[in-house]
């Protein structure tokens, strides 16, 4: 608030002063920075991709996304602010800046997808999935046979089918897991495959024996040819853990680990093959 003060005084009188309020002065929010990537939907980076804000304080402010698909904005946003992206050959895409931290840099953060002129594969349906690993694990574990359910995820980035989710099954499976089921993301006949988060948490735990379990951290790309079957090439963890005896396999927030702390035998392959064939 912005006080005016007047104070008067006269030689034998008394000292007088008054205080007068004004209107409340409007104090405008610190300028931010926007970061962001500008991608297919199925998370291949556009360069040349023109991003424009739409409104809020700084609608009509522009940039041009790099070779890698990145831009960066600055100025004074608000939360729900709308950011476009176009690019010749792609349909328009659209994203909002959501709420996040204040102190942080950047601010904001979005990520935006524009779907490609012809429609993405349909990929979903039922499915036999065969993990293949390396001759390194035992062999009783180094192929692994399962069912995967693929369904369209329910958030979309477009108002085509470009998500999808896989639930797996067909095995003594550990539910609850951080990372579970196989996410994908199409773009045409591309596809973009992940089994957990590509940094050692898994997305499928099979348990074999009392102690001993079978994991798959797995992340690849493909193109889903003509025909029933897919087959992605992928890198990641394909691991074989014996637990020491009483060692719970998840902790309370889903998430595995087999270390040499917690387990007496430990075997890993760096990669593999996932292949998925209709039924």
């Amino acid at each position: 608030m912005i006080f005016s003060f007047l104070v008067g005084a006269a030689c034998g009188s008394e000292s007088s002063s008054r205080v007068s309020p004004t209107a409340p002065t409007t104090v405008a929010p610190p300028p931010a920075v926007v970061n962001g990537t500008v991608t297919d939907t199925g998370f291949r980076p556009i360069a040349g991709a023109m991003v424009e804000v739409l409104d809020g304080p700084q609608a009509g402010l522009t940039n041009t996304t790099n070779a890698s698909g990145q831009f960066s904005l600055s100025g004074t946003f608000e939360v729900g602010t709308r950011v476009r992206a176009r690019r010749e050959g792609y349909l328009d895409g659209t994203s909002q800046l959501m709420a996040t931290c204040a102190t942080c840099v950047p601010q904001f953060w979005v990520n935006i997808s524009l779907g490609l002129m012809i429609a993405p594969a349909n990929i979903a349906g039922e499915y036999i999935m065969t993990v293949e690993a390396c001759d390194a694990l035992p062999f009783g574990v180094r192929t692994r046979t399962f069912t995967a359910t693929i369904v369209p995820a329910a958030n979309q980035p477009t108002t085509a089918n470009t998500r999808f989710r896989a639930d797996i099954g067909g095995a003594q499976l550990l539910r609850g897991l951080a990372w579970e089921g196989i996410g994908i993301a199409v773009a045409g006949d591309y596809m973009e495959v992940w089994m957990g988060d590509a940094h050692g948490q898994p997305g499928l735990i099979e348990r074999l024996d009392d102690d001993t379990y079978y994991s798959v951290d797995a992340w690849g790309t493909t193109t889903v040819g003509p025909g029933g079957t897919i087959i992605v090439p992928f890198v990641g963890d394909t691991i074989h853990c014996v637990l020491k005896p009483g060692e719970a396999a998840l902790d309370a927030n889903g998430r595995y680990t087999c270390d040499l702390a917690r387990s007496l035998n430990r075997t890993a392959c760096g990669g593999g093959r996932l292949t998925l064939t209709k039924r």
